[in-house]
């Protein structure tokens, strides 16, 4: 039931960003991470890219380093990450970003291979 709750949530605090109520969706997302930590790498992700959008660089930013710290095998959050770095100009760290999320990808892909 309180996963039903969380996953009903997350999918309004979703629906709101797609709406482009993103402030109702930041607030959302961070109850969500409030209630159930397990979600943080998604709202997290989420919540950064409402900042993104709103045109809040630095908070998203924000996010995205914490998204990234607390979650340090989420490929997903050093590439968004660097796509915002390289939508602001800041290529040197947009690279090691993008450097790290394929780091990521491809141990991962490594990890997953099946072996006979």
């Amino acid at each position: 039931e309180h996963r039903q709750l969380i996953d009903s949530m997350f999918l309004e605090a979703n629906n709101l960003h797609e709406e482009e109520d993103h402030e109702a969706a930041i607030e959302l997302y961070q109850k969500i991470i409030d209630m159930e930590p397990e979600f943080n790498k998604e709202a997290l992700l989420n919540m950064a890219l409402c900042y993104s959008d709103m045109g809040e660089v630095d908070a998203a930013l924000d996010i995205y380093e914490r998204c990234c710290e607390e979650n340090p095998s989420y490929a997903t959050a050093f590439y968004n990450k660097g796509l915002l770095l390289e939508d602001v100009g800041r290529h040197q760290n947009a690279l090691d970003a993008f450097k790290l999320a394929s780091q990521l990808t491809s141990q991962k892909a490594k990890d997953t291979q099946a072996t006979y």
